[in-house]
């Protein structure tokens, strides 16, 4: 379909430059005509009068008279001679400061400027033609991946259907070719042959599975990668030749569930490398809530605190700092000493608690999934009732849970048990009104653990601002995913702007001390951990002991600070 609109398009530029030339030689001709005939008349006004001039001399006079420069050397004395100068002038107005220009912008420039510019984005030239990743779509997860593939210099190109969808992505610093997803010139333009992966991310399931297709018979050996919002094409999508898909709503409900807080679920592991195991910690319940970060040590034994998310700022405390409840703990440590985390929570706290998730939408639904699964209470609020038989026929237990109101009115929010909920879960598909939202509810519950999720990541302080606890982007979600998959990795996303990375400790490194590293002052990144070839965990060093060989360094940071590492300790 795209190289037949790709052929047709060529054929219909044909037609309109044999067009444009036939109109053209129109205008020369008319204008032609016209001066020929000034001439003459003219010549026959002057004889009238009795003056004699040469044709010559009669062209000269119609061209500077049409033209409106009119230097006056030559006149008429009669009547009839200064009627003919007026008509000669206005006409010459029409046809060479009016038509000309217009002809000379529609027929000639404009065209030769469309030339260019579609020259220009049909032509792919990076600096590295290999190594790269093909997008076919530009949207939020794209954008956020993009940041990451320019950290780690990994070249991209996406795929723009129109000239004026390129053109405005090139204007916004994007590589960006013309080119259609199921068109083979358009991957072979973006030299697939080269490529490490194509990034198949439109919203539509059906143009993704023509993409993999289209794909798949140009380069048997790349990786696909397609997101997908209904399960049911996942096979499909498989068979046209994709290695991958990415849901990144299931994936947002797995993380929202991991984060909450209620009976019979305090805390769980969001991700790990080898042994070590990663979580984040409520401060709000727990035993150590108002204490001392030492305090929080204390009861988490074998475990280790490397940071505190406090409303969107991570912090590295002090083992003095007081806890207070709107803080999140990033605890570490490998899972055989996780029993003490069972034990840091007040059950007669949670007893009556439930999760409140306000939006029933996909988010909402595949939050229920998993807490549904963790054996959690909770309950929805949605003004939108086929909601709830949408939910039902997914399979989530909809008895007493599905409450029809509106979240920006308080009595819906009792209705809904905001006052016994020890989670709240914002998760419409509208980052204005999850902001509203959050700040309402933070209002009515000034402790109460709110999750927020952002669909655009220029709204995530916002949310923070307004008292989200934790901010869940549905564009990094994505983004990670993917990016995962390139890296054959296992970053751990903890929340926007906050990643664990594992990396084979640099050769810059090797010998020296933590202390004469001073990695953390040099690229904002802190080192919690050291894993061996083995996989097994070892505990770092004192800051007086030099570091070994042969180990993976485990580092907490933003995408920021490990390009910094990256830049600082290894050369590219």
């Amino acid at each position: 379909m795209g190289n037949h609109n790709h052929k047709k398009n060529a054929l219909f530029q044909e037609i309109k430059i044999k067009e444009n030339f036939i109109k053209l030689l129109k205008y020369l001709l008319t204008l032609f005509v016209m001066i020929l005939t000034y001439t003459i008349t003219f010549h026959f006004i002057m004889l009238w009068e009795g003056r004699e001039f040469s044709w010559i001399t009669g062209a000269y006079w119609t061209l500077t008279t049409m033209s409106t420069l009119g230097f006056g050397d030559i006149t008429f004395d009669s009547d009839v001679g200064k009627i003919f100068s007026v008509w000669v002038l206005l006409s010459g107005l029409v046809y060479l400061l009016v038509l000309f220009p217009y002809i000379f912008i529609s027929l000639f420039y404009t065209p030769w400027m469309e030339f260019q510019t579609r020259h220009r984005l049909f032509q792919y030239n990076p600096e590295n033609t290999s190594g790269h990743v093909i997008i076919t779509e530009l949207d939020p997860v794209a954008q956020s991946l993009i940041e990451r593939l320019e950290s780690y210099n990994i070249g991209y190109v996406i795929l723009a259907d129109t000239i004026e969808k390129a053109r405005d992505w090139r204007d916004k610093d994007y590589i960006a070719i013309h080119g259609y997803f199921d068109d083979p010139e358009a991957y072979k333009k973006a030299k697939i042959e080269n490529a490490i992966m194509v990034f198949a991310n439109s919203s539509n399931e059906k143009q993704n599975t023509v993409a993999a297709l289209t794909i798949r018979d140009l380069n048997p050996d790349i990786e696909i990668v397609s997101n997908v919002d209904n399960r049911d094409f996942q096979d499909i999508l498989y068979l046209a030749g994709c290695n991958n898909t990415i849901d990144i709503t299931e994936h947002m409900g797995r993380s929202f569930s991991r984060r909450s807080v209620a009976h019979k679920h305090h805390v769980s592991a969001i991700g790990k490398f080898g042994k070590l195991v990663v979580w984040e910690v409520p401060a709000y319940g727990a035993c150590f809530q108002g204490k001392r970060i030492q305090d929080a040590l204390n009861a988490l034994r074998g475990l280790y605190v490397v940071g505190v998310w406090k409303r969107g700022e991570f912090l590295i405390p002090e083992v003095q700092e007081i806890i207070t409840p709107d803080m999140i703990l990033v605890v570490t440590g490998e899972l055989e000493n996780s029993e003490c985390l069972e034990h840091i929570y007040s059950s007669d706290l949670f007893l009556d608690s439930h999760v409140l998730l306000i939006g029933c939408g996909r988010v909402g639904r595949a939050t229920a999934h998993f807490l549904q699964r963790l054996g959690v209470e909770f309950k929805f609020l949605d003004n939108v009732a086929e909601r709830e038989i949408r939910a039902i026929e997914e399979g989530i237990d909809m008895d007493g849970r599905f409450i029809l109101g509106d979240g920006s009115k308080a009595e819906d929010l009792e209705r809904a048990g905001l006052s016994k909920a020890s989670t709240v879960i914002i998760s419409t598909h509208d980052d204005s009104a999850n902001a509203f939202l959050t700040l309402y509810c933070r209002k009515m519950r000034e402790n109460v653990l709110i999750l927020s999720r952002a669909n655009l990541e220029r709204n995530i302080n916002t949310l923070h601002r307004a008292g989200a606890d934790l901010v869940i982007s549905y564009a990094s979600s994505g983004a990670v995913l993917i990016f995962n998959i390139i890296r054959k990795s296992n970053n751990i996303m903890l929340e926007e702007g906050l990643e664990l990375f594992r990396i084979p400790i640099p050769k810059s490194l090797q010998g020296k001390t933590i202390k004469e590293c001073n990695v953390r002052r040099n690229s904002g990144c802190s080192i919690i951990a050291m894993i061996d070839q083995e996989g097994e965990i070892t505990s770092l060093p004192s800051i007086d002991e030099k570091l070994p060989e042969n180990v993976d360094l485990v580092l907490i940071g933003s995408p920021e600070s490990e390009k910094k590492f990256l830049d600082q300790y290894i050369p590219r």
